[in-house]
């Protein structure tokens, strides 16, 4: 197994990231695609204190670099390639019946981004907020807003707060 600090190309990364530390605009970076979207990945990591798996680094590198490519050239071959992809989910999208696109809708909203918070709170506190979540409902939530949607993810977001303090033995 090679040393990563003599891989090449986490010189060129770690030497961009230490620009943009210094006060470069990230426009006036130089360098190639990939370098400039690991780059791009690793500061945004780092200011979002986010971690990935490998895998989806590596997933998110990729997207990154090809839209990168395609801001800068757009008319490159991963141009053509994203207008496909693009072209093809559209279709897809229009073809499908209400069910598989709130299927899908679904599926899309559950892969949304997630935050891993860290805070302290007192034991009657934490207790209190296991109550609530655990009676929580949507219609107990349409009185704080007029949209079912919004009413939907607040008794979502108030049960997977309950759902961790239960991992964390805390129960209503």
């Amino acid at each position: 197994m090679r040393e990563i600090r003599f891989d090449a190309m986490f010189q060129q990364v770690a030497a961009k990231v230490e620009e943009l530390r210094c006060g470069t605009a990230p426009e006036e970076i130089k360098g190639s695609t990939t370098v400039r979207a690991a780059t791009g990945l690793i500061v945004g990591i780092s200011l979002n204190k986010t971690t990935f798996t490998d895998e989806g680094a590596w997933s998110m590198l990729d997207e990154i670099q090809k839209r990168t490519v395609v801001h800068f050239r757009p008319v490159s071959k991963y141009a053509a390639w994203l207008e496909s992809d693009l072209e093809d989910k559209r279709l897809r999208e229009v073809a499908e019946t209400d069910e598989q696109r709130s299927f899908r809708q679904y599926i899309e909203w559950q892969a949304e981004t997630t935050y891993c918070m860290e805070f302290e709170l007192k034991a009657r506190l934490a207790e209190a907020i296991a109550v609530l979540a655990k009676r929580s409902s949507v219609d107990a939530m349409r009185a704080f807003t007029n949209d079912d949607e919004e009413a939907f993810r607040m008794a979502w977001a108030l049960q997977e707060v309950g759902s961790a303090l239960k991992k964390m033995g805390i129960k209503p």
